[in-house]
């Protein structure tokens, strides 16, 4: 999880940054009950994706704090993260069950549900890329000779995108200008999320409702993230397909329930942003202290990784920590020894909630 663009994880725990001291998981439990979404005294919940337990654990409990019974559905399409999740839930044990199974068919593998949640998962499903504007084109941007001509004869690509252009069509969706893929190859069409999105008449009982949270753009872009690739969602065509299957929506960005001060400075939440941080730190500072040697730095991880001290195992980056929080951490664990670098010198957001975007979808009665 330490590579992940993920609020829910780096505000897992307890912290100063949300409303009243809040985990993510207990600013969003109370943020459903707040909006009514769950009607249920015996509410079924399904969460697409579950991570490590720590959303469903708040939920569940906060629930019970309000006097409901839930029964509780992850559906997760990782061995591993399902261990994670069963350990986490373990005093909730009779009122949770784990599938195995991938979330595009999420209608074929669970019961219905009174809430669905879908929690910073979708930028991991499905996606199909190097679309050309037109169908039956070719893809615009930078490529070389080698990489148009394998494209352009590639059988499996022409079927993907002839893929993209009937779902494209389906859904009268907005495609992207030109100018937007001028330094690309072509676009991003965010198949499995959309296939998932199918699903959710099928998979809401009625009047039930679907939670979605994920890194949103206009249209969809990719995101190179340590050893995976994940894509941004496009809100034009989230938007676009729940009015076509009838769905009604309300949207808003993560800090309608985290009420995070925009103001407030908040160490970078990526492990990739705090290796960036101290490599670009250390290397400024090589190249200070030894005029003679030339280092290029770019925004690599695998330069930063080479300049930062081979110690540097950081499992405490990958929460939100103020930036005074952030160098005592590097104090304590003595990733950097002498000349740390300074509070004003640390990377930070303003406003890590901006990127993300969060879908309230609700099916009729």
């Amino acid at each position: 999880m330490t590579g992940e663009i993920s609020l829910s994880h780096k505000f897992r725990r307890n912290n100063s940054f949300i409303i009243n001291g809040w985990t993510y998981g207990q600013a969003l439990g109370h943020f459903l009950l707040e909006k009514k979404v769950v009607g249920s005294a015996s509410p079924h919940i399904v969460e697409v994706g579950g991570g490590l337990g720590d959303v469903s654990h708040e939920i569940i409990r906060i629930l019970l704090e309000d006097g409901r019974e839930p029964f509780y559905t992850i559906l997760d399409l990782s061995p591993s993260l399902q261990e994670a999740q069963k350990a986490r839930l373990a005093e909730f044990k009779g009122r949770t069950e784990f599938i195995l199974g991938d979330a595009e068919k999420t209608d074929r593998i669970v019961k219905p549900a009174d809430l669905l949640i879908a929690n910073e998962v979708l930028g991991d499903f499905r996606a199909i890329t190097n679309i050309p504007l037109e169908r039956g084109g070719h893809p615009t941007g930078r490529l070389t000779t080698k990489e148009r001509r394998m494209l352009e004869s590639s059988h499996s690509s022409q079927r993907l995108w002839n893929t993209a252009w009937n779902m494209i069509e389906r859904y009268a969706l907005e495609v992207p200008p030109e100018d937007f893929c001028a330094k690309g190859s072509g676009f991003v069409l965010n198949y499995g999320a959309i296939k998932f999105l199918e699903t959710l008449n099928a998979t809401l009982k009625p009047a039930g409702t679907a939670f979605i949270s994920e890194n949103s753009t206009q249209h969809a872009i990719g995101l190179i993230l340590p050893e995976h690739m994940e894509y941004t969602i496009s809100s034009r065509h989230v938007e676009q397909v729940l009015d076509r299957i009838g769905l009604t929506w309300s949207a808003g960005t993560p800090n309608d329930f985290l009420q995070i001060d925009p103001t407030r400075k908040i160490v970078d939440l990526t492990y990739a942003n705090a290796c960036a941080i101290l490599g670009h730190w250390h290397a400024s500072k090589l190249a200070s202290d030894n005029p003679e040697v030339r280092i290029e730095v770019k925004q690599t991880m695998a330069l930063a990784r080479r300049l930062l001290p081979q110690e540097f195992r950081p499992p405490l980056f990958d929460s939100a920590l103020t930036p005074e929080e952030y160098v005592a951490e590097l104090d304590r664990s003595r990733l950097i020894r002498q000349d740390k670098p300074q509070v004003g010198e640390v990377l930070t957001t303003m406003n890590p909630t901006s990127a993300f975007r969060y879908y309230l979808i609700q099916k009729p009665e």
